[in-house]
């Protein structure tokens, strides 16, 4: 599936939906919804633990250091590329998020897809999830064949 999100109408939207989708839940209460009582404990082996904060150089993502996890939130500066390439895993902590101010280009294929997950990888909101900055118009970038699973945790910018 491609999606190219360029557009600051439609970023706008997927943020009100992502909201209207979230308004009184919180973590505990849609894991109540999704019937799990709470979450199930994983570990996750990283390969590459990406440093929280801001993104200031263009990087490339690769399978062979894969996965990457996010133990805090990072976000993609104005100007700044990251591109995912096919069969990247990116694993994220709770509350954490990916915030894309500059461009977000994976290149996930049908045999090979790029899948964002939380590091629970086992149920709804146990992360945050992609967050596209749509308010001025920032953030854009192509998603082909993505699979975010897992997301959902309130994001505290909207």
């Amino acid at each position: 599936m491609k999606s190219n999100y360029g557009s600051k109408w439609f970023n706008i939207l997927i943020a009100a939906l992502v909201m209207a989708s979230l308004v009184g839940f919180s973590p505990a209460t849609q894991r109540a919804a999704y019937g799990q009582s709470s979450p199930a404990s994983v570990t996750v082996s990283c390969k590459t633990t990406v440093p929280a904060g801001e993104m200031k150089t263009n990087s490339t993502w690769t399978a062979v250091n894969s996965p990457y996890c996010l133990t805090a939130s990072v976000w993609i500066n104005q100007d700044v590329t990251l591109t995912i390439q096919s069969g990247v895993t990116v694993y994220a902590s709770t509350g954490v998020y990916l915030q894309v101010l500059g461009y977000l280009n994976t290149s996930g294929t049908s045999g090979s897809p790029v899948l964002f997950t939380s590091d629970l990888d086992s149920g709804a909101g146990q992360w945050v999830g992609l967050v596209y900055d749509g308010y001025y118009g920032e953030g854009s970038g192509t998603l082909d064949y993505v699979t975010l699973r897992y997301g959902g945790q309130p994001y505290g910018g909207f």
